[in-house]
């Protein structure tokens, strides 16, 4: 594995510990900040920048469509004291970018195998709600809500792969 991928997944996991322990412990913009300098790396170190930057920014879209979406219909709460509580929170979206960085370097090996990305999404993103649960920042319905999360997660993940390869053309391997 080169150098460049795994400073993406150390850069990674450093968004997804600000993301949901910044939330769970009331510092839920603590997150979008740390993201939003991953997100500068990763835009800087890419060969196709302007196409990295339109990934990260409609992955962003995306995610804050899809988890408002689970929010409003009770799959999940965001444990937040703020207006519009069912809009997915900023930390929420980070997240999303934060995963869409990765889809053009240490995940790109997955773009040319779909059914592999989506069994990454049945089994990774419920496990990452429900981390997020167990760590304070959501809250999850029940056992059904991870049932769902898994055929979202399923389906979202071989389709961001396709959003990455339309944006640039290529996939750095």
């Amino acid at each position: 594995m080169s150098l460049d991928k795994i400073l993406n997944l150390i850069l990674f996991y450093l968004g997804w510990t600000a993301c949901v322990v910044g939330a769970a412990r009331g510092y839920p913009h603590l997150g979008p900040v740390v993201v939003g300098a991953v997100a500068v790396v990763r835009i800087f170190r890419a060969k196709d920048r302007r196409g990295e930057l339109r990934l990260l920014g409609w992955t962003g879209v995306i995610g804050f469509a899809v988890d408002s979406a689970l929010s409003g219909s009770g799959v999940l709460t965001f444990l937040t004291n703020r207006p519009g509580a069912w809009l997915s929170p900023p930390w929420m979206v980070a997240l999303w970018i934060n995963f869409a960085a990765t889809l053009r370097s240490s995940l790109a090996w997955l773009s040319p195998r779909p059914f592999l990305g989506g069994l990454l999404g049945f089994f990774g993103g419920p496990l990452s709600y429900w981390a997020g649960e167990r760590l304070g920042a959501i809250e999850l319905a029940g056992a059904w809500s991870l049932a769902v999360l898994a055929v979202a997660w399923a389906f979202a993940v071989p389709c961001l792969f396709v959003l990455a390869k339309r944006r640039s053309g290529y996939f750095r391997t």
